[in-house]
């Protein structure tokens, strides 16, 4: 039986994972891109898809976020950017950590650190919490609140 994921497909007969839109662009990327490769599409938002990657040459495993550029007017973008800034600066054990964060031709590329699982997933496959989890599942937020209203916009 073939394996689930993409992990290590190279050399398995796999399909490639799909490239994001910068690297199959006709623009030429971001040098910035070389400094990482681009595993599996790992999901998609409002604001664009989301890969999972690796820094070359290091095995670190990050997040890579494609911002498209194009339809977003001059305020979009400037707000854009102003976010970026204030996630950069936002160091809390319970806040994914931006890494990077650089523009290609058509878009705006952030980096972060990959993390598995999500509470929902967690609801979905387990049915409840222990109350001991849900309280420390409360504290964590209200914790980031509070270093977000310590940094100020």
């Amino acid at each position: 039986m073939p394996p689930r994921g993409r992990r290590g497909a190279r050399g398995r007969g796999l399909a490639a994972p799909p490239r994001p839109p910068c690297l199959g662009s006709s623009a030429a990327p971001s040098r910035a891109m070389e400094n990482y490769h681009v595993l599996e599409r790992i999901g998609e938002g409002s604001f664009g898809h989301v890969y999972k990657g690796r820094r070359r040459h290091s095995a670190q495993v990050v997040a890579l976020k494609f911002i498209p550029k194009v339809g977003r007017s001059e305020k979009e973008l400037k707000n854009l950017q102003r976010e970026i800034e204030i996630v950069r600066d936002l160091h809390h054990p319970n806040i994914i950590q931006m890494l990077d964060s650089f523009e290609t031709a058509n878009e705006v590329v952030v980096v972060t650190d990959y993390a598995e699982g999500e509470l929902f997933q967690i609801l979905e496959d387990d049915g409840t919490l222990p109350e001991s989890q849900v309280s420390l599942s409360l504290q964590w937020p209200c914790s980031v609140c509070c270093r977000l209203e310590k940094t100020g916009p």
